[in-house]
């Protein structure tokens, strides 16, 4: 396909290969995220050596990923290969659903594809994969806001000659496809052309010098400078970067986009923050010249920033809100300033006609224009704020960042009365930070941050009572709870669901008969769908893959006719000549066929019942007709959707067109299934907002009560309005789900959620483990001890499951009293903990007879037992007088049979703990020579 160079300037080799290594790492990063892979941290990293090893996890599914990355000039190695291998299986082992990926660029050598063919592609048990050059190219290319290389080899004219294999130069500036031509009449390439990530051609002096720096190769080939573009740009590169301002809908509940000032609901807060930023700007109390939204997809960013641009002009001020997705060349700004100074003219008057300057050519002229337009402003108390949203969509743009983070320094520098505003979801942000980290830094460091939360239970409500005075109704009660709890506060989704109110109240729809068919938000996407032909589907997921898409850009299966048809139906929207899909949330669900993971609900079913309802669907073989499904579980119509709802949330289940379809699949055996189950549970818990709170809570403070978490559970779900009855309801059910996904431990007796740590705790809910009782006394021998605390240990390592098999319940019990004793774990009614003495009495076999006796010398039962040994260590006693004679020193009444089994006990834990004295210490049997006297003949002790 192509080949990848990493290029970095440094003063030294050393400063070159750190500067390499961190390129590397980011490229890295940027592979894993468009393989559906979040990162979370680096386990090794060499830059000498161009070798990472990264831990992370699968965005939709939750399975661990081992990562092995590594950059050399020669193909990897069998032995590079096997290593990797190696590695990834030790994490398999522990984890069934772990992945594995090598990344070895170039490629690997033909030893080790043969052992990758033999034991790893063809391995069904494993999840264990490669890429190679060809793959991470193809990676790198599909990234939000790149094209590939075919996009840029086809805008060179057939008469400049044919293109020859690229390269992909990989630097601190960017990414730049560099695209040999082999000239009519040559053999070899002896011309090139320098595209950036967006498929412009580069020809400005600085960068292709600082290539060429880096890359001397350029330098044998003719035409590397403006003399090449010169010859392409005609008709073909000589569009500059449309300026289109964010649109709101038309109506209240046109959820496919933002919503129009005179539509927007809440977020006073908001607004009122800006107010007293405007005003403190005016009367120089801040030194800020920035504003941003953040917030995930769904919280009304684009909306809030319309709402804002509004207001703003409401105030006196001059605002714009600029759609960043028609961004792609360093002609964004400066084709921003022009735009402004059409838009704005003379700024109500402020501006003489000698005042207007000309439209800006580049930075510099932009830079002094918009300075000389804020001092005119400063001297009428007026401010411009210049709103750039989705700005997440240029942040793999350095030729449009960098003069916008440079613009914004100069700003705050000068502290003119102009003010950048971003909106971006920082999710997205987490994928791309390699180009603009220090973006990120400098713009929130001097900026007014404003975090979007959820809707509050009065925005809800608000909505909700605009949605009957449309329906010319009132909600009835059941409905309305249904929208609230639903919606989850997110705004986009609640103005989803009432539009599909809406849709059915026009269908003829009873309000009783609606939640019924609001089960699913991926059935609420289809329905958007239903009605698409094939060409239509196929342009919209392309569309999707490559959004935001410029039209001159798209590829032929992209028709005019098709475009239109998509735009009339709001599939897609129109951002001058650029489209992208009409929401981020509608995008990711096209191009990964999975739903948004809305990490804000609260669950409102309890975990038996809905356990109940997968084990149904799972013994009807994974699908039922919802209302066979409904019939099958037993339940009222209302509690029966509630579940379904939380089944949909927890991604246990998916309603399509009527029918529900398990999305887990579980073994046959009913032990397996639950374990599986709880596996499952116990990941999509973790993502919940709550469910994480909680657990920050309990880590905390050890322990809450159902009263301690319900007061939280209000704090934190604003958009719900309940009684404390209610709360406590909620507090019940989510105390149960934690226990059910083993992420704490439920105390029913108590009414107590307990803080359960994997690492170091096993919960047993297979055996009911007594409290000890009476004195501390040895009641098993020691191998029954040790079997148990290995098993214990491997469980914790493991998947956190004992292996009981060949043991008795008794001695299950008597090996755990005595671990306890010994202060090597801790019991409570189903859970064991292991504790740091048990960890290292595992962990070092050499050393266990010492922790052993450290251990048993704390019981005074032994204790005495030793002394009594000592006193007998020359010529020795039977078992049954060294167990009549502990008895007594005890004070206890054992039967004879009783006091010989207990000296047989722990005389063997004398001997493993190596304390046994003189004749103790080994086992023997018959007389020992020399003595004299019959009766002090040794007898046998076992």
């Amino acid at each position: 396909m192509g080949r990848l160079k990493i290029l970095a300037q440094g003063r030294s080799s050393q400063a070159r290969a750190r500067s390499r290594g961190k390129l590397f790492e980011a490229m890295m990063i940027q592979v894993l995220h468009h393989c559906g892979y979040s990162v979370g941290r680096i386990l090794h990293a060499d830059t000498a050596e161009m070798e990472i090893d990264i831990a992370g996890k699968h965005k939709s599914t939750g399975s661990p990923l081992f990562a092995d990355c590594k950059f050399y000039e020669t193909p990897i190695s069998a032995s590079k290969l096997q290593a990797f291998y190696g590695k990834y299986m030790t994490r398999w082992h522990k984890d069934k659903r772990c992945h594995g990926l090598l990344i070895a660029l170039p490629g690997i050598d033909r030893s080790a594809r043969e052992f990758y063919r033999e034991h790893i592609e063809g391995n069904p048990q494993v999840t264990a994969l490669l890429y190679e050059e060809d793959q991470v190219l193809k990676a790198i290319s599909r990234s939000p806001g790149g094209v590939g290389p075919d996009t840029a080899a086809k805008r060179i004219p057939q008469n400049m000659g044919k293109p020859g294999k690229f390269s992909l130069l990989y630097t601190e500036k960017g990414l730049f496809w560099v695209q040999p031509i082999i000239s009519q009449g040559k053999r070899t390439p002896n011309r090139i052309v320098i595209f950036n990530d967006n498929g412009i051609p580069v020809f400005d002096r600085s960068t292709l010098g600082y290539l060429t720096k880096l890359y001397p190769e350029l330098d044998d080939f003719d035409n590397i400078t403006v003399g090449i573009t010169a010859v392409l740009q005609p008709g073909l590169f000589q569009d500059a970067d449309e300026i289109v301002e964010v649109r709101g809908g038309s109506g209240c509940f046109e959820y496919q986009f933002p919503a129009s000032p005179e539509y927007f609901v809440g977020r006073r807060t908001l607004l009122n923050e800006l107010d007293s930023f405007a005003k403190e700007l005016i009367n120089k109390k801040t030194p800020h010249r920035g504003v941003v939204f953040e917030a995930p997809s769904g919280l009304g960013k684009s909306s809030a920033v319309l709402a804002s641009v509004k207001h703003l002009q409401k105030m006196g001020h001059f605002a714009v809100a600029i759609d960043s997705r028609t961004a792609s060349s360093s002609r964004f700004l400066p084709c921003i300033m022009d735009y402004i100074l059409k838009k704005f003219g003379g700024f109500g008057g402020i501006l003489t006609e000698t005042d207007c300057p000309k439209s800006p050519t580049g930075f510099d002229h932009a830079v002094k224009t918009i300075f000389d337009i804020g001092k005119l402003l400063e001297s009428h108390n007026k401010l411009l704020f210049i709103f750039f949203d989705q700005f997440e969509n240029v942040f793999l743009l350095p030729d449009v960042l960098k003069p916008i983070k440079d613009l914004f320094l100069k700003i705050c520098e000068k502290q003119t009365h102009l003010i950048l505003c971003f909106s971006w979801n920082k999710d997205l942000l987490l994928s791309t930070h390699a180009f603009s980290d220090d973006l990120i830094e400098a713009v929130t460091n001097n900026s007014k941050n404003m975090i979007l939360n959820t809707f509050s239970r009065a925005e809800i409500d608000w909505l909700l009572k605009k949605l009957s005075k449309d329906l010319d109704e009132a909600l009835t009660k059941d409905l309305h709870s249904f929208l609230v709890e639903f919606s989850q506060g997110y705004p986009w989704l609640l103005k989803l669901l009432c539009f599909h109110v809406k849709v059915a109240r026009e269908s003829g729809i009873p309000q009783i008969n609606i939640a019924g068919n609001l089960l699913s938000i991926e059935e609420l996407f289809q329905h958007d769908l239903q009605k698409l032909s094939n060409k239509e589907s196929a342009s919209l997921l392309e569309i999707a893959r490559s959004a935001p898409m410029r039209l001159s850009e798209s590829k032929p299966i992209v028709e005019p006719q098709i475009v239109q048809n998509l735009i009339k139906q709001n599939l897609i929207v129109a951002i001058g000549s650029t489209v992208d899909v009409y929401g981020d949330i509608f995008r990711d669900y096209l191009n990964a066929d999975i739903l948004p993971h809305w990490d804000n609900y609260i669950l409102g079913s309890g975990s038996e019942n809905v356990i109940k309802a997968v084990k149904i669907l799972h013994a009807s073989g994974g699908t039922l007709d919802v209302s066979d499904f409904n019939k099958q579980t037993g339940l009222p119509e209302k509690l029966f959707y509630r579940i379904v709802k939380d089944m949909d949330f927890l991604g246990l289940v998916k309603i399509i067109k009527g029918n529900a379809s398990l999305q887990i699949k579980l073994p046959s055996t009913p032990r397996d299934g639950e374990v599986v189950l709880r596996n499952y549970l116990k990941d999509r818990l973790k993502a919940n907002r709550q469910v994480r709170r909680l657990l920050k809570t309990l880590k905390e403070k050890n322990a809450l009560t159902i009263d301690n978490i319900a007061k939280l559970l209000e704090t934190w779900c604003a958009y719900i309005s309940a009684t404390k009855q209610g709360w406590l309801t909620y507090a019940r059910i989510l105390e149960e789900w934690m226990d059910t996904a083993d992420l704490a431990l439920l105390d029913k007796k108590n009414r107590k959620l307990i803080c359960f740590d994997p690492a170091t705790e096993i919960r047993e809910r297979n055996l009911l483990l007594p409290k000890r009782r009476g004195a501390k006394i040895p009641q098993i021998q020691y191998s029954p001890v040790e079997d148990i605390a290995i098993r214990l240990v491997r469980a914790i390592h493991g998947d956190g499951r004992v292996n009981w098999t060949g043991q008795s319940k008794s001695t299950i019990f008597r090996a755990l009293a005595t671990l306890e004793d010994l202060g090597f774990i801790v019991r409570k009614t189903s859970l064991i903990k292991v504790l740091p003495k048990g960890e290292e009495f595992v962990s070092n076999p050499d050393r266990r007879s010492l922790l052993f006796a450290q251990g048993a010398l704390q019981l005074a039962s032994f204790s005495r037992f030793l002394k009594i040994l000592e006193s007998h260590q020359v010529k020795g006693n039977t078992l049954l007088k060294l167990g009549l004679e502990l008895c007594e020193n005890l004070g206890t009444n054992w039967k004879n049979s009783t006091a010989e089994t207990m000296a047989k006990i722990m005389l063997d834990w004398a001997r493993h703990a190596k304390l046994a004295p003189g004749v103790f210490a080994e086992i023997r049997k018959g007389p020992i020579t020399g003595w004299k006297n019959k009766e002090d003949r040794q007898m046998s002790l076992f």
